[in-house]
């Protein structure tokens, strides 16, 4: 698991397990299994850095365990958006090079001077996202975890 993170609660374990395991199933998660005191989802993906944070989880899996909250999850659709973010781009500079160097008078000169710097900032701006797209979907999960825990304490 790429995400692990126990917390202690006060309260009532069924608020805790019934909170987080509707915020999966609020944004389009299966429910593979749900016990007692646990459950697991699998998700469908991430397809857009646009989408809410939580679809970067592939797999996630919530413990309830006396006054303890676990929760674990596998980052699969933000690794599919980081290769993504981080292939897609530099494949379009490549294939622009190939173009320009076979049909563009002087193509060769072009893609000698401008291509490595199209590289370079594509690999910078990539590195970048791909950092921010994780970071997104752990600081949801976080807030998710956060969230069910004082809803159990509230209440």
């Amino acid at each position: 698991m790429e995400y692990d993170k126990t917390a202690r609660f006060t309260g009532n374990a069924s608020i805790v397990l019934s909170s987080l395991r509707d915020a999966f199933l609020n944004q389009g998660f299966e429910l593979v299994t749900h016990e007692g005191h646990s459950f697991e989802v699998r998700g469908g993906g991430m397809m857009s850095t646009r989408q809410h944070p939580l679809v970067g989880v592939s797999r996630a899996e919530a413990v309830v365990a006396a006054s303890d909250v676990t929760l674990k999850a596998e980052l699969g659709g933000v690794r599919r958006m980081q290769y993504f973010i981080m292939l897609f781009p530099s494949a379009l500079v490549l294939g622009l090079c190939v173009v320009f160097y076979f049909t563009v008078p002087n193509g060769e000169m072009w893609v000698r001077n401008t291509a490595p710097a199209m590289m370079l900032q594509w690999v910078v701006i990539g590195l970048f996202l791909a950092w921010w797209v994780r970071r997104r979907t752990v600081r949801a999960l976080d807030v998710v975890l956060h969230n069910a825990i004082e809803l159990a304490r509230q209440l």
